[in-house]
């Protein structure tokens, strides 16, 4: 299947210094694929992030899906492969997808109120799912389920779904004390996976690690991405 990494980095020194690292370790992989650096807002006809906070990646994602690729792989510029990952590309593949849950919080703890309204959930629904980790994320374009996750997910790059604040202290992102702020794209593709019944994977037992997390250990040998900063 045709397959690409993507990932957006502007012209923030951090965030190039990111994307320079993934490109080199694509590279010293052998990586088969096709690799997409995009670096503003104009090349993948998107909004900016003043306006749509991270409206980029699902504009990144669906540029190159036009392109015809059929595995897309989303890495924030932070993520890098660390060792050969066919094994991943396999498992998108064959389940159609990949996501990770981001460990010990719920959708609720990082989600707006509007953002729940777009989607129609309840705040009682929205503590019983958990986040997920926005940075990594594997698209299979020949699953119909798949498609369908992304569409909604491209389509809710809107003001309500993804604007707000990453911080809830004046209650300015919910009427809710106990939610902490908002995560955006991250909070929106949570609630669609939610809503479809999909379970994201484990991350540490699985493909993907933060750096320095002795929390989430021991890592398996099947781990081969690695989130470490800049």
């Amino acid at each position: 299947m045709k397959t690409a990494v993507v990932t957006f980095a502007n012209d923030l020194s951090r965030y190039e210094a990111g994307e320079s690292r993934l490109r080199q370790s694509l590279i010293d992989l052998n990586f088969k694929g096709d690799y997409f650096a995009f670096k503003n807002f104009g090349q993948i006809n998107c909004p900016h992030h003043s306006v749509i906070p991270y409206a980029f990646k699902p504009y990144a994602i669906n540029m190159v899906k036009s392109m015809g690729y059929d595995i897309v792989i989303w890495l924030d510029s932070a993520v890098y492969p660390t060792k050969n990952f066919d094994h991943f590309i396999k498992h998108i593949e064959e389940t159609g997808h990949a996501f990770f849950d981001n460990i010990g919080f719920a959708i609720r703890d990082h989600t707006s109120d509007k953002c729940l309204d777009y989607f129609n959930m309840t705040d009682e629904e929205s503590w019983k799912h958990p986040m997920i980790m926005a940075c990594l994320m594997g698209f299979n374009f020949q699953n119909e389920t798949t498609c369908e996750i992304f569409k909604e997910y491209y389509e809710a790059a809107n003001e309500q779904a993804y604007g707000g604040d990453w911080i809830n202290n004046d209650l300015q992102v919910s009427t809710n004390p106990k939610v902490k702020g908002h995560r955006h794209d991250q909070s929106a593709m949570s609630i669609i996976l939610a809503q479809k019944g999909i379970k994201p994977l484990h991350p540490n037992s699985t493909f993907f690690a933060y750096y320095g997390n002795p929390g989430h250990e021991p890592h398996a040998e099947t781990l081969c991405f690695l989130s470490k900063g800049f």
